[in-house]
This record gives C-alpha cells, sequence and structure tokens, in this order.
C-alpha cells in the first residue's frame, strides 16, 4: 500500500501527491472521505486514473444532534456522484476502518482488484481444439484480450500426445509420488495411470515455458480414443496443484476458475464438470 503521510486538506495538496507516485501501477485506489469534500478531489483522482477501480470509504458521524464534525457521509455521496457520471468503477463503504465488517470489506476489495489486475498478464494454454458442438467452450481471443488483458497460448493436442509418451521415468517420477500419495485406490503401475502423469507432466512443463495460469484442453474423443487414458485424473491432479485446468477446451470456464482460485484465501483448488445425473427431491 501506498499513502501520503498526512491527510490531504485541498486540491493543491492532492494534486501535488498524484504527481509524486505518478510512475507507480495501482491495482486500485481506496479514497477516504475523513470530512465533506466537493468533487473537485476525486475529479483529479479520476483524471490520474481514469481506469482503475476505487473504493469510496467514509467514516461514521461521531455523533448525532449538536454541531455536525465531519459531514464524511456527504462527502462520500458526491465523490460517488461524479465518478458515476464519469461511468468509472467504484464502490463505497459507510462506516470506520476498525470495524470488523468494513475491515473485511476493505480486504475483499482489495483481493478483487488484485486479481482484475492479475488478469491483464495471464496466459491461458489452450490444447487442441473444443470437440464438435461443444460452441460454448470457444472464446474471441482479441475480445478477451481486449475485456480482460488475457492471452491465449495454443498448442496441438496429437503434438502433446507424441510429446507425453516420450516422458522418461525420471520426468514424472514427481507426478506419479503426486498421485500415489492424493489418489484412493490408485494402481500406480498400471499403463492408464502412467499415461495420465506423463501427460499431467507434460502440462507443467508447457506451464513453466509459457507462464500459464491456467489450461483448456479438449478431452474427448481423443483422450479416450488416441491416448486411451482418463482426462479427469489429469485435470484433477493439475487444479489441486493450482493449475485451474477447464475440459473440453472450455477457455471461460478455465477464465472463470483462475479467477475463483485467486479469490479464495489460500488459493484453494477449483472444481469444473459435467452433471451426469442429479437426485429428484419429491415434495409431499
Amino acid at each position: 500500500m501506498v499513502a501520503p503521510d498526512a491527510a490531504l486538506g485541498d486540491p493543491t495538496e492532492l494534486s501535488s501527491y498524484l504527481s509524486s507516485v505518478r510512475n507507480q501501477h495501482f491495482a486500485g485506489i481506496i479514497f477516504h472521505n475523513t470530512t465533506f469534500t466537493d468533487a473537485e478531489f476525486i475529479k483529479l483522482v479520476h483524471e490520474w486514473y481514469p481506469t482503475t477501480p476505487i473504493l469510496l470509504l467514509a467514516p461514521h458521524e461521531p455523533s448525532v444532534g449538536g454541531w455536525l464534525r465531519l459531514n464524511a457521509l456527504t462527502g462520500i455521496m458526491s465523490s460517488g456522484n461524479y465518478l458515476a457520471s464519469q461511468h468509472h468503477q467504484f464502490d463505497h463503504i459507510y462506516g470506520n476502518p476498525d470495524e470488523p465488517a468494513v475491515h473485511d470489506e476493505i480486504t475483499r476489495f482489495v483481493k478483487a482488484v488484485q486479481v482484475k489486475d492479475e488478469l491483464a498478464s495471464l496466459n491461458i494454454g489452450v490444447v487442441g481444439t473444443y470437440p464438435p458442438g461443444f460452441f460454448f467452450s470457444d472464446a474471441n481471443a482479441a475480445q478477451l484480450k481486449a475485456h480482460f488483458g488475457t492471452n491465449l497460448i495454443h498448442y496441438n493436442i496429437d503434438d502433446a500426445f507424441d510429446r507425453a509418451y516420450a516422458l522418461k521415468p525420471a520426468d514424472y517420477s514427481d507426478q506419479l509420488d503426486y498421485a500415489k500419495a492424493h489418489f484412493t485406490g490408485l494402481d500406480a503401475q498400471g499403463d492408464e495411470t502412467i499415461r495420465f502423469v506423463k501427460f499431467a507432466t507434460l502440462m507443467r512443463q508447457y506451464q513453466k515455458a509459457d507462464n500459464l495460469g491456467a489450461l483448456a484442453s479438449r478431452c474427448w474423443p481423443d483422450f479416450f480414443d488416441k491416448y486411451h487414458s482418463a482426462p479427469g485424473a489429469v485435470w484433477s491432479q493439475l487444479c489441486d496443484q493450482q493449475l485451474p485446468t477447464a475440459m473440453e477446451c472450455d477457455i471461460h470456464g478455465a477464465l472463470s476458475m483462475y479467477i475463483l482460485q485467486e479469490m479464495t484465501a489460500n488459493r484453494d483448488a477449483i472444481f469444473l464438470g459435467d452433471f451426469s445425473s442429479m437426485d429428484r427431491v419429491i415434495t409431499p
């Protein structure tokens, strides 16, 4: 966090401060109205950072009745009105920073803008193409880049199968050990198991080589017909290792999985799958 040493009491002080930090990149801005301010202050911030998300924060009035001491609520309304008129993305909280609920909201804002900022440099690996009829799995690369900043890096799936087959035991031993430790009832020496850990190894190699944050890979029918292994085991293991992987080249699914993983407190594993059965609920 970068913050001024003291409250900025007039637009000239704010302008000087903004100039002093002009070479720094910020994922988000917390604009703390400690008293009433007109729109001059927030207008300056908007002009310097026209696309950066802003959180407006104002403390409660210390007492009700008697002389008005802060009038920060009016200030945050003025700031919010200006940002809304400029279609600038913002959120707002009315409360004191030492309140647990306010602290939690600030934490959520910080996490959200950090993840949004990361998307501008996110690379998604796309292995193969989506199967016939799975049109929802496709994405417009130019629009994805324009909206999120995200890049797509494509790999040929037949080439991936060949590369995976060629891996030696020393290459995939770590992935095999991981599978032994995390899969119940695994046949560790089975041909299908060896093939799946080989493919997982290759995907981690792709991740390292091209700085991938997520994957979207073709599954059906190639994995069964050509590679003779179950893709779900590969995707499960990679997700558990914090490389979100979407089946059937679902690019938007991979993007969603990455966002969800990064928004969790400990970058927890994210699941994406098909529904194959549902329990009927019968009401009396």
